[in-house]
């Protein structure tokens, strides 16, 4: 997902990995839930916008469409493994 946003023409580089470990650490998140209704198969992800609160957490009108860019790619590339995932299964 990072490498498909930051492919987008103003992608800016964002972090790939864990939440706990490489983002902050926090509990009870979204991510949190979200893999464990997944569980077995453990799908969850957590989208962190490009400002790193260098503007409060909140965009300039100018970095709007390119955030919105960046994150509509990198949803079609979850989706898009999901769909990848789900199928192999299917098959296996």
């Amino acid at each position: 997902m990072a490498v498909a946003a930051e492919a987008t023409p103003d992608g800016a580089p964002y972090t790939a990995g864990g939440w706990y470990d490489d983002l902050y650490p926090s509990s009870g998140v979204c991510a949190d839930w979200l893999y464990n209704v997944t569980y077995p198969h453990g799908v969850s992800f957590t989208a962190e916008l490009r400002d790193t609160g260098q503007f409060g957490f909140v965009l300039p009108d100018s970095e709007i469409l390119p955030t919105a860019e960046e994150q509509l790619a990198s949803l079609k590339e979850y989706t898009r493994r999901v769909l990848e995932a789900r199928a192999a299964r299917r098959h296996a």
